[in-house]
Order: C-alpha cells, then structure tokens, then sequence
C-alpha cells in the first residue's frame, strides 16, 4: 500500500469518525436525558394563595424546591382545572356536573410510550364509580373519569384505584411513571381547611418526601385546583425533586397546561390536538 493510499484511508476513517460524532451529539441535544423518570401529582382545594403559604407543611416545602409564585389555576370551579391537568385544555367547561369528553389525555400519550398512569382517588366507592358524588368522593375531582376512552375501558379504568394501598405505595417507591393523587372532599382543605391538608400531607406526603432516594429520578408537584376567591386564581404550587435547585422561587405567569407541558417535553410525548399553547418554565434544573 502507498503512501497517497494509506493517507487517504486515514482521512476518510476521520471523516467518518467526525460524522459520527456529530450525529451522536445532535442525537444528544434531540433526545437529552430527561430530569426524572417519574411524576407525583398531589391537588388540594379550592385555597388562596397567602393562606396556603401559612400552612406550615406547605411552607416548609417551599423551601425544598422551587415555589412557582404566580401560578393560577386555569378557570372557575373545579372540574375544568383538573381536566386541564391531564389534557391541556379546559374545553370551555365552567361546571362541575359530570362530563364525558372524547378528547385525548396524558394517558394515551403514556401508554403510547410504554408508561404507566395511575390515579388514587380517596374513597373511591368502586372500580370504574361513575356517579357524581358519594360520600366524601367527587368525580368532578377525578379527572381521567371525564374521558369516554377511560370510562367506558374497563382495562383502562382499573388505573383509578381507591387510596387503600397509597401509604404502603408511597412507603415503597412502586408508583406508576406517571401518579396523580387526589384527597377526598375534606382532605383536600375544601371542607377540611388547612388542618386538614396539614394532617393529610405529615401520614403521606412529608415521609416520602423525607426519602432522598424518593427524589433521585421523581418530579413531585404539589398544587390546587383553584383559589377560594373568584377574584383572583393564584394558588400554591410547589416542584420537588433531586434536580431542582431548593428554596428558590421562580416568578413567571403560569397555569397548570404548562406543568403539563413540562412534563411532555422532558418524556418527548408531543402536545395532544387540543392543547392550549405552553410556557416554557426556565432556570429549574442544576443541570
């Protein structure tokens, strides 16, 4: 072999070396690592802001993530809060009575993915309940339950479970990729006030909280659905995780579809048709 051949053999392995490298760090930028492989969800009820910031768990964890202090929920009542949770759009729903949507939700895109959702809903009274209310249970308040494509999927339905196995779940780190929790009707501060959310938060939330391996790949969000004044929609709403930098406070304009999105950049899952355009939530992670 030459000279002039071997020269040119070990340019052209160069140049290929370089594309790769090119290639694997476009690939890089495209595709980074998402912060977390796993979300908590937890809503409260119907609380103002200024009172939620006096209630001293809730305090307290402002100061282990990033308080996002000028979050708003999206409408008044409940129902079209949570819808926009897990959907990205309220669908101009200004009510609580029940709904039956065929839109698609965060769970499709899950599932899409090959991820899990579940939903603990506090003293649901049976698999797949449908009824408005019963006891301390509220539909309005659950979401995935106003999706036909949920309601009427027993399969599907069987990812909205009662809350029995909550603490041994939270106790033991094997929640779904995707977790939302939602109180009952007095648990939630809506009939119970802040005691109530204070003693619900110390059985659940603060041990597992109090876990640092908890909080290794987990973005935990802790929020409401809605201010108690019709005046204003500020609500309280914190993120936790290992990534977060603790005890900051992140003041821009945001609502709970940009959660949502947030959530759907980091999985790479798209934005579902009807999703309402997104903020960008910046400066949360260390890296």
């Amino acid at each position: 072999m030459s000279l002039r051949q071997l020269f040119s053999i070990t340019k052209r392995v160069l140049q290929l070396s370089l594309g790769l490298c090119l290639f694997l760090t476009a690939e890089a930028r495209a595709n980074p690592k998402p912060h977390f492989s796993k979300v908590l969800v937890v809503v409260f009820e119907n609380t103002d802001f200024d009172v939620a910031m006096k209630n001293p768990v809730l305090n307290r964890l402002t100061l282990q993530g990033v308080l996002l202090d000028h979050f708003s929920g999206v409408v008044h009542p409940s129902q079209g809060n949570y819808i926009s949770m897990v959907a990205g759009s309220a669908f101009g729903i200004h009510h609580d009575n029940n709904i039956d949507l065929n839109k698609q939700h965060i769970g499709d895109q899950l599932e899409k993915a090959g991820m899990d959702w579940r939903l603990y809903a506090e003293d649901l009274p049976s698999p797949c309940f449908l009824g408005e209310s019963k006891g301390k249970y509220y539909r309005k308040h659950v979401p995935f339950l106003s999706f036909t494509n949920v309601s009427k999927n027993p399969q599907r339905c069987a990812n909205v479970v009662n809350a029995d196995t909550l603490l041994s779940d939270l106790s033991s780190n094997s929640l779904a990729n995707y977790t939302m929790i939602v109180p009952n009707i007095v648990n939630d501060g809506h009939d119970g006030g802040q005691a109530a959310i204070q003693r619900w938060s110390q059985k659940y939330l603060v041990p597992f909280l109090s876990i640092p391996k908890n909080l290794e790949d987990t973005l935990v969000v802790v929020t409401f659905d809605e201010s108690d004044s019709y005046f204003s929609n500020r609500i309280y709403t914190v993120l936790l995780g290992a990534g977060l930098t603790p005890n900051t406070v992140n003041s821009q304009a945001l609502t709970h579809t940009d959660i949502l999105a947030l959530i759907q950049n980091e999985w790479n899952l798209g934005h579902l048709p009807q999703q309402e355009p997104a903020i960008e939530i910046k400066n949360l992670w260390k890296n």
